[in-house]
């Protein structure tokens, strides 16, 4: 069992508890629905399996406890000691409310013990409120993609090292 399997805590901005565990094939028929709502190019449940199924991937659910229904996902790939966060999804209904949050703070401690020295990912830069949220955990723009998106926008990639996240790694 890994170290956020059998981890529950509140996400912080929200009063109802929120559960972080390793995804299984069971929750597959749902995660393609999730991700059409937050996605334009989302995965099928396929690519979901080949996810799970891949020894350096990991892919991660948020559950509001109340109902046990997926509200969010994050998944991530390492290789060696760097790892990309592919996706964060949360269902709108749900945003603002800390599941991205709880679901990078479990990604973070979990790729660290992994030995996990950098995190790297891709976000619009028109999504602000994304930015938002990675400043805080202390991602900083190493590049741009412009025209990156089928829609033309441009992707910045981002970074954090174990010395911009050993902060949460400690908690």
């Amino acid at each position: 069992m890994s170290p956020i399997e059998s981890r529950s805590s509140r996400a912080f901005e929200s009063d109802s508890p929120l559960t972080v565990t390793s995804a299984s094939e069971v929750d597959l028929p749902k995660l393609p629905k999730l991700e059409r709502l937050g996605i334009f190019h989302p995965w099928t449940e396929r690519g979901f399996l080949d996810e799970l199924d891949h020894s350096e991937s990991r892919l991660l659910i948020a559950r509001r406890d109340a109902t046990g229904e997926p509200v969010g996902f994050l998944a991530a790939r390492r290789c060696i000691d760097e790892a990309e966060i592919v996706r964060v999804v949360v269902d709108p209904s749900e945003r603002q409310r800390g599941v991205a949050t709880q679901l990078l703070i479990e990604a973070i401690r979990l790729l660290t013990i992994e030995g996990v020295h950098e995190l790297f990912l891709e976000v619009r830069e028109d999504n602000s409120a994304a930015l938002g949220l990675y400043r805080k955990f202390s991602f900083r723009v190493l590049k741009q993609r412009p025209n990156y998106t089928p829609d033309g926008c441009t992707a910045l990639v981002l970074k954090a090292d174990s010395a911009d996240l050993k902060w949460i790694a400690a908690a």
